[in-house]
């Protein structure tokens, strides 16, 4: 369903978001 979908997307898209924040930080 849908939460698959975010699921999915999330998955592939956090390892990349997340060092960005990290250096915000």
């Amino acid at each position: 369903g849908l939460f698959g979908v975010l699921g999915s997307i999330a998955k592939h898209v956090l390892p990349h978001v997340v060092p960005v924040i990290a250096e915000k930080l």
